[in-house]
């Protein structure tokens, strides 16, 4: 039996994938509509919830006596009064703040990647970052299952490590012999030229060869730009 070209793989997955991902959204904007309405649900839903009448200067002492006590290090404190819409009382630390070395390791990780895209066979780069990123997606979750995980970031998590799986697949894929990657529908045509099963003839030799090289190119030069501002900036 013939095997279906990566093209046509792909947009099957492509149509059936967008039913699934909009009955995901339409979920996702649905719970974000309810959040706004958060505190009105939760008056609802408790409402043998005590209320405590103070003024806002007692309110207001009472908060910052308890940051005080429980988050004296923090790198800052919010203070949220009662309101007619929220009639408790909310207080809130942040982290210590770290510094921008986080940002100029990113960028500088992402113009080595760049470079290492552009100066590597295409489809080395593809395989080896995709395996890595794979590698990433499901780690990081299951480190952080290991380190004492209390699931709230269950769902993320378990996305994470589906785009892992699939990433690992496709990874997979590229790493084939010639004879079954020219069976996907991905090859070299003559001349090393990329050679994928398009609609179109010669036009998808074309494509591929500026997704390959140019497309990384331009589509990079602007991060490239911002990436330099930043780390020679002050």
């Amino acid at each position: 039996m013939k095997q279906k070209p990566l093209t046509q793989s792909l947009s099957w997955l492509h149509t059936w994938d967008g039913l699934v991902f909009g009955w995901i959204l339409f979920s996702i904007f649905l719970t974000g509509t309810l959040a706004v309405f958060d505190k009105e649900i939760d008056g609802w839903m408790r409402p043998e919830i005590p209320a405590h009448s103070l003024d806002k200067a007692q309110s207001a002492q009472r908060a910052l006596d308890y940051l005080q006590h429980q988050h004296p290090d923090a790198s800052a404190w919010n203070i949220g009064l009662a309101t007619e819409r929220s009639p408790s009382l909310t207080v809130s630390a942040g982290e210590q703040r770290r510094g921008g070395w986080e940002v100029r390791v990113f960028f500088a990780v992402w113009l080595l990647s760049l470079g290492y895209a552009v100066i590597r066979p295409w489809l080395d780069a593809w395989r080896e970052q995709l395996g890595l990123t794979a590698l990433l997606c499901i780690g990081l979750p299951a480190l952080n299952l290991l380190g004492g995980n209390r699931g709230d970031h269950v769902y993320l998590e378990v996305t994470t490590v589906l785009m892992g799986l699939l990433l690992a697949w496709t990874c997979w894929k590229l790493s084939q012999p010639k004879q079954e990657r020219d069976a996907l529908g991905v090859g070299h045509g003559a001349g090393g030229m990329v050679r994928t099963d398009l609609p179109g003839g010669t036009g998808g030799g074309f494509c591929a060869a500026l997704c390959r090289r140019g497309g990384v190119v331009v589509l990079g030069g602007a991060w490239v730009l911002l990436g330099l501002m930043y780390l020679l900036g002050p």
